[in-house]
C-alpha cells in the first residue's frame, strides 16, 4: 500500500478534522478543503512554466505527477520507452514515477495549445493552529491601522481565485514608511510566525518588509523580500526563520519567525512596502502591492492559511490512520518505508507512530527539536532502541526505511548506512498506524509522500534500497 496515489487515498486512510482548512489543489490553486476531508498538497507552479509545447524528456524524482493540456490534441506520456499516460483535452491525468532521475518523455500530438504539470507535495497532516489576526483579507477594515497608505480593496484575484485581494497603496509622504498594521495579545517569549500572501502590484516595483514588534520596544525584528523573486534581501538578527513559496500566477507567500521578548504581553504585526531595500522612501501616492492572506501564529513556521473575520480562528489537528492496520503488522517483526518533507520548522515532530492505542508500547519515527530523526521503540513503557538517523533540513524531502524484530532494530535514511541497535523486545498489542502523530497530540507539521509498512523483516541490503 501507498499513498502515492489519491485516488486509493480514502480506501487506505481514515482521516479526520473539526474544521475546513486551505492546501494547493491539483490545479495549482490554493483551495479550501471541507472539515474532515484529507489535503493531498501539491505543488503551485507548473514544472512546465515557460516551456514551448513541442517534445520534451524531464527528469524527475519519485513522486505522483499531475498533467493537463489545453486544445484538441493530446499529450503522450513515456517511461522507459513504454506509453504510461495520455492527456487529452482539461482532463488531469496522473502519472507515477517510481525511482529517482527517471527520464519521462512528453510527445504532443495535433493541436496543443498550453500544457501544466505540477508534482503532489502529498498528504498534508499539521498540528492545530490559530490565526491571532482579525480581518485576515479585509484590510481596508478598521482593525487594520494604515499609515502613509491606503488600501483598494478586492482589486485584484486572490491566490484562492477569488476577487478578494486588496492593493497596499503607498501616499506620497516623503522619506518614511508606507503599511498597514495590527496589534493584539501575546505570550511572553513565544515562538510566533507571520505570514502573507504577496504579488508585485501597480506602479513602481516595491518588494515586501514584514515587521513584528513587541509591546517592550527593544523587541522588535524584520525581513525584506522580493516580490519578483522570493529572495530574502534582508533579515535582522532577531530574526529566527523565513519561508517564501511560490504560490503561482505571481503569487508568493512570505513568512517570518522570531521569538517574542520575555516581558512582551502584546505583538504588532506590521506590513510595509520596500523600495529595494528600503523601507524609509518618498513615496509617490500611486504605487502599490497586491496583499491578501494575512496570519499570524504561535509556532515556529507558517501553518496552512486560517481565514478571519470578527474574531481569531482555531483550525484544528489533522487525525490520520491507516484502515485496518494490524492487517499490515506481524507481532515477530515487521518493516516500514516512508517518504516526506520536513515541516519549516524544528520541534518535537512525529512523522509516524505504531502503537496499541497510547503510549506504552509503540515504535515511532519523530525529528526531535534539533532537527535529528529518530526511530524510538518502546514496550511496557521502557525505551528498547533509540536510533539517531541524522539531521533532516527543515522542508527537505527525505526517505526512510526501518525493521524491528526481536533484538534487532535497524534504519537507514535515504539509502546510507544502517543504524542498528541489536538489543531490545518488542512492544505488545499493536493495533494503529498514525500518521504525522502519536497518540498524546504531537503532530508532524509537514506532507507525507507515501508510507509502506509491511508485516516481515527486510534484510540490510532490502531496507537500505527501498529508503534510496
Amino acid at each position: 500500500m501507498s499513498l502515492f496515489t489519491p485516488d486509493t487515498f480514502a480506501d487506505l486512510v481514515t482521516f479526520t478534522r473539526a474544521s475546513g482548512a486551505f492546501a494547493i489543489a491539483e490545479d495549482g490553486t490554493l483551495a479550501s478543503f471541507a472539515s474532515g476531508a484529507a489535503r493531498l498538497d501539491w505543488q503551485a507552479g507548473s514544472l512546465l512554466s515557460g516551456l514551448s509545447v513541442q517534445r520534451r524528456t524531464l527528469t524527475l524524482d519519485r513522486g505522483q505527477y499531475s498533467l493537463a493540456i489545453t486544445g484538441t490534441g493530446s499529450v503522450a506520456v513515456r517511461i522507459g520507452g513504454r506509453v504510461v499516460a495520455t492527456a487529452t483535452g482539461a482532463t488531469r491525468r496522473r502519472i507515477l514515477v517510481r525511482a529517482d532521475d527517471t527520464d519521462v518523455e512528453l510527445t504532443p500530438k495535433g493541436s496543443v495549445t498550453a500544457w501544466d504539470m505540477r508534482k503532489a507535495m502529498g498528504l498534508l497532516v499539521e498540528p492545530a493552529r490559530t490565526n491571532l489576526l482579525l480581518r485576515s483579507q479585509e484590510f481596508d477594515n478598521a482593525s487594520w491601522t494604515k499609515l502613509r497608505s491606503s488600501i483598494s480593496a478586492d482589486s485584484a484575484t486572490a491566490p484562492d481565485g477569488t476577487t478578494t485581494a486588496d492593493t497596499l497603496v503607498e501616499d506620497s509622504t516623503a522619506t518614511s514608511t508606507h503599511q498597514a498594521s495590527q496589534s493584539f495579545a501575546v505570550s511572553a517569549s513565544a515562538t510566533v510566525t507571520q505570514s502573507l500572501f504577496v504579488r508585485a502590484g501597480v506602479g513602481s516595483a516595491r518588494n515586501l518588509r514584514m515587521v513584528i514588534a513587541g509591546n517592550v520596544s527593544s523587541n522588535i525584528a524584520s525581513a525584506i523580500f522580493s516580490t519578483s523573486t522570493g529572495a530574502v534581501l534582508f533579515a535582522s538578527v532577531a530574526v529566527l526563520a523565513t519561508t517564501a513559496r511560490n504560490i503561482g500566477g505571481g503569487w508568493w507567500r512570505f513568512s517570518l519567525t522570531i521569538a517574542m521578548g520575555a516581558s512582551d504581553s502584546f505583538a504588532e504585526a506590521i506590513i510595509q512596502m520596500a523600495d529595494g531595500t528600503n523601507a524609509f522612501y518618498t513615496g509617490d501616492g500611486s504605487s502599490g502591492l497586491y496583499i491578501w492572506g494575512s496570519q499570524f501564529e504561535v509556532g515556529a513556521y507558517p501553518g496552512s492559511y486560517i481565514a478571519t473575520t470578527t474574531a481569531t480562528v482555531n483550525r484544528p489537528a489533522d487525525v490520520a490512520t491507516i484502515i485496518d492496520a494490524d492487517d499490515y503488522y506481524a507481532a515477530t517483526g515487521n518493516s516500514l518505508t516512508i517518504a516526506a518533507t520536513a515541516p519549516a520548522g524544528l520541534g518535537t515532530q512525529v512523522l509516524a507512530q505504531w502503537d496499541d492505542g497510547d503510549e506504552s508500547d509503540r515504535v515511532r519515527v519523530v525529528r526531535d527539536a534539533s532537527g535529528d530523526l529518530r526511530v524510538i521503540v518502546t514496550a511496557g513503557s521502557a525505551e528498547q532502541a533509540n536510533l539517531s538517523l541524522g539531521a533532516v533540513a527543515n522542508s527537505a524531502f527525505f526517505s526512510l526505511s526501518l525493521r524491528w524484530m526481536v533484538n534487532g532494530f535497524a534504519a537507514s535514511l535515504n539509502g546510507a548506512a544502517e543504524v542498528t541497535d541489536s538489543s531490545g523486545s518488542l512492544p505488545a498489542g499493536i493495533t494503529t498506524l498514525r500518521l504525522g502523530a502519536d497518540s498524546a497530540g504531537s503532530q508532524w507539521g509537514g506532507h507525507i509522500a507515501y508510507i509502506t509498512p509491511r508485516p516481515r523483516v527486510f534484510d540490510t541490503t532490502q531496507n537500505r534500497g527501498m529508503a534510496a
